[in-house]
């Protein structure tokens, strides 16, 4: 922490004739050593950052030379202009992140007439960020944080989840999160249904005892449910359960013992029980395809997350998504607004796909328009949404479209479309600030 402090003194001697701002995504951290520091010479360009800046903006190509109007969406004289009565201003970036901004050495005038160049000698700290990626949750979304908050609720009284969202959305990082909010000091353990062959499910599921059938271990097995004991279990897939094992499931939920394959004993095991989807499970069970009484069991408490199309924080899950794959990787403006305007109906796991293809193609790690325009597909599943803009209407759209059909029913356009209530209402009001709701 005295290091820090001494860098943060040495930048601001060393960088004193530059305009110094000060960012953070919260306008507390200000003052704190946990504060980006970015210096800018008289023409408006960024002649030096420290460490924490570059991490605070991960994934924008924060470099000497680079144009303050390259790293955010307003003017610097608009910035200063806002920041000179010395209070706090907030600023988006090229990616949509929104900070907040200091100007350190206000006292400087407000032209772009300072002539003193940094000394030659100015190590200017500005190479891509490594930190450490801790597990987290991208939640800049307000239908992702109505969900984080009911997934902690629910897992307080060990209630079941039915956790709800296209492929790739994201499903198992909310089961995960689920596991590190519970406290839980088991194991998680998750289980494919949909990859699992039928005739040793059962056995793998609830273990077996030696000499239970042809080919059983020697000593038998626990099994995956008794692995998962004061842990978590996640049923992924459910919906490719056979029916006759769906009924087996159904016991093992009724009292949480477990029973082996081809043995006596019997053990209770505390879980906390999760189970995820991309099938709309309702229309399962009309079809007689699952079982009714199990999806009761299931669906106690239901978890939806909405596909990274209709999702307001797209910067990031950028953000987070490059930063997993490479932490030192930059994406250029450019490129980040082309990846907004596609439809991603591989979500985020076709975003790290194309991530990774455009890193492969990139040029210091650096990712720009031409990296990215050969790693997306020729066609999209949307061709229409060209803009961010666009998209958001499309989406828009969609949601009051299932309203009309839902009778205004905004719990069930919820679930129909898969998406959380919040997130309805959210495009609700978006349709009716343009208009677009009013009248049939």
């Amino acid at each position: 922490m005295a290091a820090m402090h001494i860098e943060d003194g040495l930048f601001a001697q060393q960088m004193g004739a530059h305009t110094i701002l000060a960012i953070h995504p919260r306008a507390e951290f200000l003052g704190t050593i946990g504060a980006g520091t970015i210096a800018i010479d008289e023409d408006g360009a960024i002649s030096a950052v420290n460490g924490r800046a570059t991490s605070i903006m991960t994934g924008l190509p924060v470099l000497p030379g680079a144009r303050f109007e390259q790293l955010f969406t307003e003017p610097l004289e608009e910035l200063l202009r806002r920041l000179r009565s010395g209070q706090t201003a907030f600023v988006r970036d090229a990616l949509g992140s929104l900070h907040a901004v200091a100007w350190v050495n206000r006292s400087l005038p407000m032209t772009r007439a300072i002539q003193v160049r940094a000394p030659a000698n100015v190590e200017v700290v500005c190479s891509p960020a490594r930190v450490q990626v801790e597990p987290e949750f991208v939640a800049d979304d307000p239908g992702v944080r109505e969900t984080l908050a009911l997934v902690a609720a629910a897992v307080r009284v060990n209630a079941p989840i039915l956790i709800q969202g296209e492929t790739g959305s994201g499903k198992e990082m909310l089961a995960r999160y689920a596991q590190s909010v519970s406290g839980r000091k088991g194991n998680f353990v998750a289980i494919n249904c949909a990859a699992m062959p039928e005739n040793i499910f059962e056995s793998e599921l609830f273990g077996y005892a030696a000499g239970a059938f042809t080919g059983a271990r020697k000593g038998g097995s626990e099994g995956l449910i008794a692995s998962a004991d004061r842990g978590t279990l996640l049923l992924d897939e459910i919906v490719a359960l056979p029916p006759r094992l769906q009924a087996t499931l159904l016991r093992f939920l009724d009292d949480h013992t477990v029973r082996t394959v081809g043995g006596r004993g019997e053990r209770v095991v505390d879980l906390q029980i999760l189970a995820a989807t991309n099938a709309n499970l309702v229309a399962q069970v009309a079809a007689g395809r699952f079982r009714a009484d199990l999806l009761y069991r299931l669906d106690m408490i239901k978890a939806v997350v909405p596909p990274l199309r209709a999702r307001a924080d797209f910067a990031a899950a950028l953000r987070f998504t490059l930063a997993r794959i490479d932490p030192g990787a930059l994406v250029f403006p450019e490129a980040a607004a082309r990846l907004a305007e596609y439809s991603w109906p591989g979500n985020f796991r076709e975003l790290r796909a194309v991530l990774t293809r455009a890193l492969l193609g990139a040029r210091d790690r650096n990712i720009g328009l031409p990296e990215v325009s050969a790693g997306l597909p020729r066609t999209e599943k949307n061709p229409a949404a060209r803009t961010r803009a666009a998209l958001r209407e499309t989406v828009a759209e969609e949601v009051v479209r299932e309203y009309r059909r839902s009778g205004g029913n905004v719990s069930r356009t919820a679930r129909n479309l898969a998406v959380s209530r919040n997130t309805v209402y959210h495009h609700l009001r978006a349709a009716a600030s343009d208009g677009s709701s009013s009248g049939d």
